[in-house]
């Protein structure tokens, strides 16, 4: 975890930064179809050498107009060889190609040419011509056996569809990649054997390894490419009071296994008396984050809003006023569940700080619920089919302290019998529990259908049970007056499972649901404080 911060101050216009993100490259893949993929050759009289950014005057970030300027005018433009119908980009000298420039266009989409974007970046040169050479003196056409004497011994070889036989060598510059082919027709430059333990959810080709080359095999091919970032970066937008959260996942990632680092970086405003501002942040890195960022919201997106991810959560936790942090650290919670490191913010040190005891919530089953009201945290969990328990926590001295749960335990309900559901809270040091046997019978006056019931919450007695007789098919609606009380059905005993759920209905301020079971409904009354309340039931 890093920290740091910059000052914006609108009296000077000053901007000092204090710590920028260093983001690591690594070589990237030589087929890039939205950068560019390049090969080039001279003629004979001349000779090019060939080194990481660049093959004679043609250099790697160069658009294609700029490659234009250092070409002889009487290059063409047109049409070069694609892959599974995209079409590439080539130079040409007469009939002779010297250069591949990336997708010029999309064959299964447009049925003709399209102009050639000038603006296109190179991002690869791939060398199809023996008069460029390495500083070795290694080039197209070179067999392999003599290409061993500058590079060490051929290490590997792969024949994949739609990329040919391509390998390196054990001494070679990693920014470079070498294809292969044969001259005895149509036989491959490599021996291959096939791997009888491979997976069967392996590649095929994968499947075959590499044994030796053949006598006549040689360099068919030689490249060299941009570095591609090692993270790609995705913006958390619209987040709440001024935060500003980039997550930098990693730039090739696996639905199993992950694949490096993934880094959440995360700033804030902090107000300056002169109308300005500061902009502390600090970065979090997780290794092997699964999945990883991009295929939560796909491998495109460079953007997703706050309410619409789930990576990153802010909120008050301790309900100390000031906004806490939680992230992603995988899918370490029961049932697979997203599980998350919580960070509480500290006014002390002025950066987010590790809570073990908010991150143990924060591995149950998914992200806890923060509810500011009763100030209180819950959490969900569950046991196969039938053990589905919430709980509910109280913060002392930053730390969550168990106070309440709910349970409904059917592990041994079987044949229709009803689970066993129960609340318990924590009072003065004891725990309390709330059932069918302590709930109080609720009648309707003759003639009527609903009730008005005056009930008084305190400390000692934070919670009540009632029960009221209604049909299948009937509505019955509950409310309570103040937002300082709630109010659920929470229990069933009558013709059907208390599984059945309740159809919900949603009208007005009232909670309302179109009921499937003739029988008692038990209904639960809470509070966190002393309340008077006036509980309203209606069955119709």
């Amino acid at each position: 975890m890093a920290h740091s911060e910059f000052t914006i101050s609108i009296e000077n216009k000053g901007i000092n930064t204090v710590k920028k993100i260093a983001v690591s490259v690594v070589v990237g893949v030589l087929f890039s179809l939205s950068g560019g993929l390049v090969a080039f050759a001279q003629n004979n009289k001349e000779t090019s050498l060939v080194t990481q950014t660049s093959v004679g005057d043609v250099k790697l970030g160069m658009t294609i107009g700029e490659a234009r300027q250092v070409l002889p005018k009487s290059y063409r433009f047109d049409e070069a060889g694609g892959s599974e119908g995209v079409v590439f980009l080539g130079i040409y000298d007469g009939k002779t190609l010297l250069l591949e420039i990336g997708m010029y266009y999309d064959g299964r989409e447009i049925d003709k040419k399209p102009p050639i974007n000038e603006n296109q970046k190179i991002t690869g040169i791939t060398i199809h011509d023996s008069r460029f050479k390495t500083a070795e003196g290694v080039y197209v056409g070179m067999p392999i056996a003599e290409a061993e004497k500058k590079y060490g011994k051929l290490k590997e070889m792969f024949n994949f569809p739609h990329q040919g036989e391509f390998g390196s060598f054990t001494k070679q510059p990693e920014y470079l990649r070498f294809n292969f082919e044969s001259t005895r027709g149509s036989n491959e430059a490599g021996v291959y054997e096939e791997d009888p333990n491979c997976p069967e959810t392996a590649y095929p080709p994968s499947c075959r390894k590499f044994v030796k080359y053949t006598p006549k095999s040689y360099i068919s091919s030689m490249s060299v490419s941009l570095p591609e970032p090692i993270q790609k970066t995705v913006a958390i937008t619209n987040t709440p009071k001024d935060f500003q959260v980039n997550i930098y996942g990693p730039q090739k990632c696996d639905e199993d296994k992950g694949y490096g680092k993934t880094t959440y970086y995360v700033s804030w405003k902090v107000p300056l008396g002169n109308g300005g501002f500061r902009l502390p942040s600090q970065s979090f890195d997780f290794e092997g984050l699964l999945p990883c960022p991009e295929l939560g919201y796909g491998e495109n997106r460079n953007s997703v809003s706050y309410k619409d991810q789930w990576d990153v959560f802010l909120d008050d936790f301790n309900f100390d006023g000031m906004t806490d942090l939680a992230l992603r650290d995988g899918m370490n919670g029961g049932y697979g569940f997203p599980s998350y490191q919580v960070y509480l913010f500290s006014k002390d040190k002025e950066e987010f700080v590790l809570s073990p005891s908010f991150t143990e919530l924060g591995q149950y089953q998914g992200m806890f619920e923060v509810n500011p009201n009763r100030k209180m945290i819950y959490n969900n969990s569950k046991s196969g089919c039938c053990f589905h328990q919430i709980e509910g926590y109280k913060v002392v001295d930053d730390k969550a302290v168990k106070v309440y749960e709910h349970t409904i335990d059917g592990s041994g309900a079987n044949g229709g019998d009803n689970p066993n559901v129960f609340t318990k809270k924590l009072i003065a040091g004891k725990w309390r529990t709330w059932n069918k046997t302590t709930a109080a019978r609720v009648s309707f006056d003759k003639g009527k259908s609903s009730k008005t019931i005056s009930v008084r919450l305190t400390a000692n007695e934070p919670i009540k049970w009632f029960k009221v007789g209604a049909s299948k098919g009937q509505i019955m609606k509950v409310a309570v007056d103040s937002s300082d009380a709630s109010v659920e059905i929470v229990d069933f005993e009558g013709d059907a499972s208390s599984y059945v759920s309740h159809e919900p209905i949603k009208e007005g301020e009232y909670s309302a649901v179109k009921l499937k079971g003739t029988g008692d409904y038990f209904l639960e009354i809470s509070a966190e404080k002393t309340v008077n309340v006036k509980l309203q039931i209606s069955v119709e």
